[in-house]
């Protein structure tokens, strides 16, 4: 049977985007190293009621038991590549149960607190394939974070990533400027070992306040949110939003249980890597 001809549904330049943007993509996943440790940070922040019934107390305890023994995982993407190292950037999102307004976290604390590593799609890929016959993961360090901002960046050193994939790593271009309302984006994201999932959509409204958007705020956030309508999986936070040209315009936050998800913009972002010396 022959194949059908091309049409304005076949999203030619979505795919494209999409398709290029795989080797920039990595799943990060944040291992606790002492679960008693997190939940002592934990209850320092946010402390159990002690005049609670004592099933109800049971139950909570239950409960943030298992929300710090529990592995985190988002979506990265590579921003800088250099001869010794790659630079990868999300949010901190994942990680908002160790820190508040009144107790950020540092790049230092998540290295005490978690083994963090990494793996990219070559790699999953070639496990998909039983080319590998377990998931290759390659150690990483947490260099900077801003809390208020919700972003986060990670190091990988090439040697070690070698070892584990030998193909490029291109990083991903920031645009320099939001595309208009209902301009077609896409985004690639990876919730945990779910690689190569793809989603299209339209933009919105480029400057969102956060408190237009979201009634709690514990981390009492500043930085401007991008509106898109398109669909996203929660357990993929920091996945890049890209325009046509296969350039970087957010990076999501949340927003992800409505037809409505919400980006850290591209001003932000551009902002924080200037500030931390990996953009001029």
């Amino acid at each position: 049977m022959a194949t059908p001809p091309p049409n304005d549904f076949s999203n030619h330049l979505a795919k494209w985007v999409y398709k290029e943007s795989l080797a920039s993509i990595v799943l990060v996943k944040l291992q606790p190293k002492d679960t008693a440790e997190i939940r002592d940070a934990v209850n320092q922040l946010d402390p159990l009621p002690e005049n609670e019934p004592k099933e109800v107390h049971e139950q909570n305890v239950i409960r943030r038991n298992r929300d710090c023994e529990e592995v985190r995982c988002s979506t990265w993407f590579v921003i800088r590549a250099t001869e010794n190292h790659l630079d990868m950037l999300t949010c901190t999102h994942s990680l908002d149960h160790v820190f508040n307004s009144a107790s950020p976290i540092s790049a230092k604390r998540i290295g005490e607190l978690f083994e963090v590593s990494v793996i990219c799609d070559h790699c999953e890929s070639k496990f998909h394939d039983k080319k590998h016959k377990e998931r290759r993961w390659t150690t990483a360090v947490v260099t900077e974070v801003d809390c208020r901002k919700d972003l986060m960046l990670l190091r990988v050193e090439i040697g070690p990533l070698r070892k584990n994939c030998k193909d490029a790593h291109h990083p991903l271009r920031l645009a320099q400027s939001f595309p208009p309302p209902l301009e077609t984006i896409v985004m690639s994201l990876w919730p945990p070992f779910k690689p190569q999932t793809a989603c299209v959509g339209e933009t919105s409204h480029h400057s969102r306040e956060f408190f237009e958007v979201f009634i709690d705020d514990p981390e009492a956030y500043t930085m401007k949110l991008f509106e898109a309508s398109i669909l996203a999986d929660k357990r993929s936070l920091g996945a890049p939003m890209l325009n046509g040209a296969y350039e970087v315009v957010g990076a999501l936050h949340g927003g992800s249980m409505t037809n409505l998800c919400y980006f850290i913009s591209i001003d932000d972002i551009r902002n924080a890597l200037r500030q931390w010396g990996v953009i001029g």
